[in-house]
């Protein structure tokens, strides 16, 4: 069945009724119909069905989405709502002239990383200066750390009985952007007594992909990471990036029938005895829309006071970072991160913390970059200062 076929009779069963529109970002900010998932779907059925002409503004519409979920399975007439806008993207990929090189050079990013960074790296000072002007990165964004691969593979903890062995999937804000917070990943977990293996043999989970429409190119992806990562021996695939594990674990059953096993980091470790609780600070949590939407805030937040530390605030909404919208629409972006930098200002705590990278990075635009970190360095912090005590 070809793309348009497809689309059109999963969209005959939109009743219209609105629903998925009370969480949409996009829509609450900007009250555009057009710009909610209702308006979105409708828009994909017309021109599925050959109604309405496409041109480059249908194709901005339909990328207006943040692909956050918060409209996803809440359907009455059980449409897949995140589902149809991602096949939408790729069912319009060919009409979309804005993205083409950006499509190209991602598709073979994905598949030749470690070839890319290296490529990036060399030219990071003309492309550094460049992306902060654009507003697409931040300012004192170390590009200069090596990919979180190169440090070794398996990781054992150094005192105690092994309690288990699991897999650290990096994604590619970890292993290129952020690799110390795999390096905190390892460290709370040995000292957990959990040995940690990374995996050398990994690819990117496809989410920057899906946001462009390469439906085909993240299903290749898929397949590689299913059979490399189901070929280890261990007690579980631990991810720090919600993102990564919505779309590896979801996202991957609904698009090509098959799923990794992969937890994201605080709930694998919250039935543990952590030896922290000794961070004496304030904390403004926010929460990222894949944590949110999956319910997994409150595990996140006990987690959080559980190291000691005092929540003084939360966030109510998305910082503007996903589904590719803060590189496609900087402008609409900056208002909702405009938002959570007031909404953290009012909290007047000592940091943000937050579970997902993506989060990090679009929130370290607005905050300064040392007051914007990840739950995995905020407990291991804990667990330093607790053995400094001891």
């Amino acid at each position: 069945m070809d793309e348009r076929r497809l689309l059109s009779e999963r969209l005959a069963l939109c009743a219209l009724c609105g629903r998925c529109k009370k969480d949409c970002p996009t829509y609450l900010k900007e009250q555009n119909e057009a710009r909610s998932p209702r308006g979105r779907l409708l828009l994909l059925y017309e021109t599925a069905r050959g109604r309405a002409e496409i041109d480059q503004s249908i194709v901005d519409r339909l990328y207006s989405c943040l692909l956050c979920g918060a409209c996803d399975g809440v359907c009455p007439s059980g449409v897949d709502t995140l589902g149809a806008l991602i096949r939408g993207r790729s069912f319009l990929r060919g009409y979309d002239k804005r993205a083409v090189l950006l499509r190209k050079a991602l598709s073979i990013g994905v598949k030749r990383p470690l070839l890319s960074f290296r490529l990036f790296s060399t030219f990071k000072e003309l492309l550094g200066r460049f992306l902060v002007k654009k507003g697409l990165i931040h300012e004192g964004l170390d590009l200069d750390m090596p990919p979180l691969q190169r440090i070794g593979s398996v990781f054992e903890p150094l005192t105690g009985k092994k309690r288990g062995r699991v897999v650290l999937f990096t994604g590619c804000a970890v292993r290129y952007l952020y690799p110390y917070l795999g390096q905190s990943f390892i460290s709370v977990m040995n000292s957990l007594g959990f040995e940690v293996v990374v995996q050398k043999k990994e690819y990117c989970c496809g989410a920057p992909l899906l946001s462009l429409g390469l439906l085909k190119e993240t299903e290749e992806l898929a397949r590689k990471n299913l059979e490399s990562f189901r070929s280890l021996k261990a007690d579980g695939v631990v991810s720090l990036c919600p993102t990564c594990v919505t779309v590896s674990t979801t996202l991957y059953r609904r698009l090509f029938g098959d799923s990794l096993e992969m937890v994201l980091f605080d709930d694998f470790i919250k039935e543990y005895s952590l030896p922290g609780q000794g961070v004496d600070t304030e904390v403004f949590y926010h929460s990222a829309c894949h944590r949110r939407f999956a319910g997994g805030d409150e595990t996140t937040v006990q987690l959080i006071e559980r190291q000691g530390a005092m929540v003084k605030g939360r966030s109510s909404g998305c910082c503007g970072h996903g589904g590719g919208y803060s590189f496609r629409h900087p402008d609409r972006a900056g208002l909702i991160l405009k938002e959570r930098r007031e909404e953290f200002v009012e909290a007047d705590a000592d940091v943000v913390v937050t579970s997902c990278p993506g989060c990090m990075f679009q929130l370290s635009k607005a905050v300064e970059h040392e007051r914007v970190i990840h739950t995995v360095e905020l407990i291991e912090e804990a667990i330093q200062e607790r053995k400094a005590e001891d």
